[in-house]
């Protein structure tokens, strides 16, 4: 079933790139929420992917001038990242 999980996590992805380039701005923003859920009920609470998405989603925000959501969801994909990876792990110095 994890699987099937991770294809639909892929297609949110694939969803919200494709309403990026055709400026549908909603529907890329809904799109990676679904990535940031979806990813929360497979690998929990703490885990690198949900890392990963919530560093997707400050992007989108800064592309976007929303900096103080921006900061937040950036700030908190280091903290997992951290946590997760260790202080010390490249990955974590890419972040910043």
């Amino acid at each position: 079933m994890q699987g099937n999980e991770n294809s639909d996590i892929k297609k949110f992805i694939a969803n919200g790139q494709n309403n990026l380039a055709e400026g549908h701005v909603e529907g890329a923003f809904e799109n990676f929420h679904q990535v940031v859920s979806l990813s929360m009920q497979i690998y929990g609470p703490v885990s690198i992917e949900i890392s990963h998405s919530l560093r997707r989603l400050a992007s989108l925000h800064a592309k976007f001038m929303e900096f103080l959501q921006a900061i937040e969801m950036h700030t908190k994909s280091i903290v997992l990242a951290e946590r997760i990876l260790g202080a010390d792990h490249p990955e974590i110095a890419e972040s910043y």
